[in-house]
């Protein structure tokens, strides 16, 4: 595709981009539910306070600190 858009030269107008369907075997994102029970876990098994249970829940489910606070905060 890219071979035919470089030999098109100016590329004027729209394109348009399909993208198929995700993977089935990418796993759906955990709900804040689980989210904040594992950082109640954490705090409690582990002696961690609120900000280093946050960024350890972030690393084992591959999401930001911020968007692990923010489920954090919808499940109070």
């Amino acid at each position: 595709m890219l071979t035919q858009l470089q030999e098109r030269g100016e590329i004027r107008g729209e394109i348009t981009l399909l993208i198929g369907k995700a993977d089935d075997d990418v796993p759906a994102p955990a709900s804040s539910k689980i989210i904040a029970k594992r950082i109640r876990e954490l705090m409690a098994a582990g002696q961690l306070d609120e900000k280093a249970a946050l960024k350890q829940a972030a690393r084992e489910f591959g999401l930001s600190k911020s968007a692990t606070y923010r489920e954090f905060q919808r499940d109070k």
